[in-house]
């Protein structure tokens, strides 16, 4: 059983590794139905990229989110911190921009994250406990 753990174990950190080193990833899109983008949204960033951003506005039922690589521009939006939201009203449209550092951290809801490795932990670590 010691063996088997260990072995398990050591596939689990390699994949880990693995994952890891691959590019940091944000969902890019810029369009009206981009506001639950697909997985094949999501893009390999510049290597000097670390961040990405999501900005959601609303203008009467008219909705439009933008997603992409690095953090969100403009004079209001150089403010906003890491992991941070901001929300800015402009006449009749509401805009919420978001940064974030987290590999895809801009795919979902605002303030929600996910994170790939996490979860592949958790579930090789239910495999591993259950065996």
């Amino acid at each position: 059983m010691d063996r088997y753990l260990r072995g398990s174990s050591v596939f689990v950190l390699l994949a880990c590794v693995i994952v890891s080193t691959w590019g940091f990833k944000c969902f890019d899109c810029n369009k009206k139905d981009c506001d639950a983008p697909p997985v094949s949204f999501a893009k390999d960033c510049p290597t000097n990229v670390a961040h990405c951003y999501k900005t959601y506005a609303k203008s009467g039922s008219i909705v439009t989110t933008v997603r992409g690589c690095g953090k969100a521009s403009g004079s209001q939006a150089a403010s906003i911190g890491d992991n941070a939201c901001q929300v800015i009203t402009l006449e009749a449209v509401s805009t919420t921009v978001c940064n974030c550092n987290s590999d895809s951290c801009n795919a979902a809801a605002v303030g929600t994250k996910t994170s790939l490795v996490a979860a592949g932990l958790g579930v090789a670590l239910t495999l591993l406990l259950t065996k």
